[in-house]
Formats: C-alpha cells, sequence, structure tokens
C-alpha cells in the first residue's frame, strides 16, 4: 500500500474558503444574506406555533396541546441551508418550549413525533445536534426592522424568542453584534491556516 505524508495531503488540498464552511468574509458567523423571515406554506403550521410560544409559556397544557395537534410535516421538501436553518430555528424553539414550559420538574421525557422526526431530520442535513444551538438561537435568529436600514442593534428583533421580552431580544442580538465585529478576525484565521499550508512564515505574520 502506498501511504502519503499529511504534508502531502495538506498541499494538495484546495485553498481554505470561509464559504466552505458556511461563513462570509463580509459577516463571518452570522448569517449572509439575512436570515429567512418565512417558510413556504407548507411548512406554516411550524411558523405559526413558534410564533406564539412568548404568549403559551404561561399556559403550559395548551402549548402542549398545540404541538400534538400539529402534523407531521415531510422535511426532506425544505430545498437549501437557508430553508433548513429557519426550519431549524422553528423546530427548535417548539422543542425547546415543550419541555421547559414548566420547568425542570414539569419536563417530560420525550418530544412528540410529529416534531423529533423532522428536528432530527433537518439536523442531519445540516450536520448539527438536534438541540438549540448557539448559532440557531443568535447568528441565524435575527431581522431587521428596516429592511433598508443597517445591521445595528437598533434596527434589530429577533425572529424567534421565548419570552418576547427585550431582555430576551437584547441578550441575544447583542452576541450577534460581537460576532459580527469579530468578522476581520474569523477572516484572518483562514489567511493565517492557507500561509501556514503554504509555508509562508510572513504572511502567518501579517495575518495576526
Amino acid at each position: 500500500a502506498r501511504y502519503l505524508s499529511l504534508n502531502h495531503f495538506i498541499m494538495s488540498s484546495p485553498k481554505l474558503a470561509l464559504s466552505d464552511y458556511g461563513l462570509s468574509s463580509e459577516r463571518g458567523f452570522v448569517s449572509n444574506p439575512d436570515p429567512l423571515l418565512t417558510l413556504s406554506a407548507y411548512f406554516k403550521p411550524w411558523d405559526d406555533l413558534a410564533e406564539r410560544i412568548p404568549s403559551l409559556q404561561k399556559d403550559s397544557s395548551t402549548l402542549r396541546k398545540l404541538v400534538l395537534d400539529l402534523p407531521l410535516l415531510d422535511h426532506t421538501r425544505l430545498d437549501g441551508s437557508a430553508e433548513l436553518h429557519r426550519a431549524n430555528l422553528a423546530l427548535s424553539t417548539i422543542a425547546h418550549a415543550y419541555v421547559w414550559c414548566e420547568g425542570d420538574e414539569g419536563a417530560p421525557r420525550s418530544i412528540p413525533r410529529v416534531v423529533s422526526v423532522s428536528w432530527v431530520g433537518v439536523s442531519e442535513r445540516l450536520g448539527t445536534p438536534p438541540v438549540l444551538t448557539y448559532a440557531t438561537i443568535s447568528s441565524l435568529n435575527w431581522k431587521r426592522i428596516d429592511p433598508a436600514g443597517p445591521i445595528a442593534f437598533e434596527n434589530l428583533r429577533m425572529i424567534r424568542s421565548f419570552t418576547g421580552t427585550n431582555d430576551e431580544h437584547g441578550f441575544f442580538l447583542l452576541n450577534m453584534l460581537v460576532d459580527l465585529a469579530g468578522t476581520p478576525g474569523v477572516q484572518a484565521s483562514v489567511d493565517a491556516q492557507q500561509a501556514a499550508i503554504e509555508n509562508d512564515d510572513a504572511k502567518v505574520l501579517d495575518s495576526f
């Protein structure tokens, strides 16, 4: 058998690009373009219930009944990463609200099939675990109040939230803006790695 060295493998690999990892040089870890605001009409039951979560948090019996009454939708009809991320946001919101609406002591041991089957399917297609990740609740969960305005705190709201409070919006949106501000560092990290692959010490130092 013929074995190739790690150095040979690295040197023969294509040039590193942020887009290979769902990132961009303009926004780093923050969604680019802006996240989808809605899903297609077929997936409206997910969107409608996820939107109602803040008003249902104090009525756990109604919330859980509405979850159980959801239809089992075909997640394979979702097309592209933007739709998958948007569906993942809706399903994550519904699932976590279903589990935690009564606190630790009232948490059920399972999630209804009408949510879990689609959630697991969407997560597998995204390559993520079926949990509410930081990226889902923060980096991929924002919208501009004025679509033509800047990505600035005063022009942002969460697409989906659990409480609907300003505190929750502020907490996650500020985290997203910190990620956005760190974009140059994300690009510099990739540039440094590429320079290391090319054995270009000067470029490595420039990247830092």
